[in-house]
């Protein structure tokens, strides 16, 4: 075909769809048991429990946790695999997301948290939220800046990639004010009104990497 007549084509949207249908179902579910065991009064009788433990996403070495680790790491990797599309933000959201997934599961943002307390302790916000919280933020932000531009044809992929950003963003936001607001006692249904938030967050993280992991693993544009 002559070069002049080659038109460029989108990966087609049921492929994406179709490609994260059965992490979103995964995600969806481990959601909903998360709430279950902590914000009903029969889960929270039963959360410390195994099997019911297992699926408190706060907690360490959980079913969510390791969901969670898994796909954002495949994201990182999917950022990082060679691909046509050569954008310098492509790499350093790959870098990004492989360090988020090896951070979560050593708990190393907790550590440092601990680490700086000492001299930070006593702000309103966990120290690492204060900290590192900018940096993770500011990075995020370059990367959803750059490949928003980027992928100006490709509505599907943009839209799974700022949908992605703005639920982790959001996390973020619910983690600086969980400090204050597990200090505050208000309740809920008698319920602690930090359970509520925290399975906010939790839920945007199972979720937002879902539909980064959709945008880094789909196909580039092909020409024709």
């Amino acid at each position: 075909m002559d070069a002049n007549a080659r038109i460029q084509t989108a990966p087609p949207p049921a492929a994406l769809v179709r490609a994260a249908w059965p992490l979103a179902m995964g995600a969806l579910a481990l959601s909903a048991a998360d709430f279950f065991v902590r914000l009903t009064f029969r889960g929270r009788a039963l959360h410390a429990e195994a099997p019911w433990s297992w699926f408190v996403a706060t907690a360490e070495w959980t079913v969510p946790t390791f969901f969670s680790v898994a796909v954002t790491f495949a994201t990182g990797v999917g950022c990082l695999r060679p691909r046509a599309e050569r954008d310098l933000a492509w790499c350093a959201m790959g870098v990004l997301f492989c360090y988020l997934a090896v951070d979560d599961l050593c708990m190393l943002h907790e550590a440092f948290g601990e680490w700086l307390h000492p001299w930070l302790g006593g702000i309103g916000a966990y120290v690492w939220v204060c900290t590192l919280g900018p940096v993770f933020a500011l990075c995020g932000a370059w990367c959803a800046w750059r490949l928003l531009r980027a992928l100006a044809g490709q509505r599907v992929r943009r839209a799974c990639l700022f949908l992605g950003f703005a639920g982790l963003a959001a996390a973020l936001g619910f983690e600086v004010f969980e400090d204050a607001a597990a200090g505050s006692g208000a309740r809920l249904r008698g319920i602690p009104l930090v359970s509520y938030t925290q399975w906010v967050e939790e839920a945007l993280e199972l979720l937002a990497p879902v539909l980064l992991f959709a945008a880094a693993w789909t196909r580039p544009p092909v020409r024709t």
